[in-house]
């Protein structure tokens, strides 16, 4: 397996995977509503505030995730979010998105990023490190449907402390229904 950051001319091919996986694992409109995001990520973004991370088998990409930035009007620690991630069915549970974030988690370090959060399922991100912050410790820029979903990762070697917002996402996540 290879670890790809920032893949160019590769955009189909992110949409596809992502739209695919989610299609697969939450029905149509989940993966309509995520493959329109990650199209908007991809298009909309400007390039110094997001990352791709990909990870490719055969010349075929079978994973994917994407970073961008997340800023705290009051806060001046470097924040990104981790949003979507996505590993093709016939290789789930094979630790491949463990690897394809923890590959994430090293760029983001290396580019002193501070804090990652991300919005999803607590029991697979622990695996990576991430822990629950309340929403009042990291306010994220959206009413949160499932607040037990949000989370952190502290990449500074720094204790936590609480995020001081309000929280600014990139234009492609001003939708509260991603939230």
């Amino acid at each position: 397996m290879k670890f790809l950051l920032n893949p160019q001319d590769r955009d189909p091919e992110f949409v596809s995977l992502f739209k695919l996986t989610f299609t697969q694992s939450e029905g149509a409109a989940e993966g309509d509503l995520i493959g329109g995001l990650v199209t908007a990520l991809l298009a909309d973004t400007p390039k110094d505030d997001i990352h791709t991370v990909a990870a490719e088998m055969d010349g075929t990409l079978v994973a994917a995730c994407i970073l961008t930035e997340l800023l705290f009007k009051n806060d001046n620690r470097c924040v990104f979010l981790l949003a979507p991630v996505a590993v093709i069915p016939e290789h789930q549970g094979k630790g491949i998105g463990q690897q394809l974030i923890s590959y994430g988690l090293d760029v983001m370090r290396k580019g002193d990023v501070d804090v990652v959060m991300t919005y999803g399922d607590p029991s697979f991100y622990s695996k990576v490190g991430f822990e629950w912050v309340a929403e009042a410790d990291a306010p994220p820029p959206y009413a949160l449907q499932f607040p037990q979903g949000w989370l952190r990762l502290c990449l500074s070697g720094q204790p936590w402390s609480a995020l001081k917002g309000p929280s600014t996402c990139v234009g492609a996540f001003s939708n509260p229904a991603l939230w």
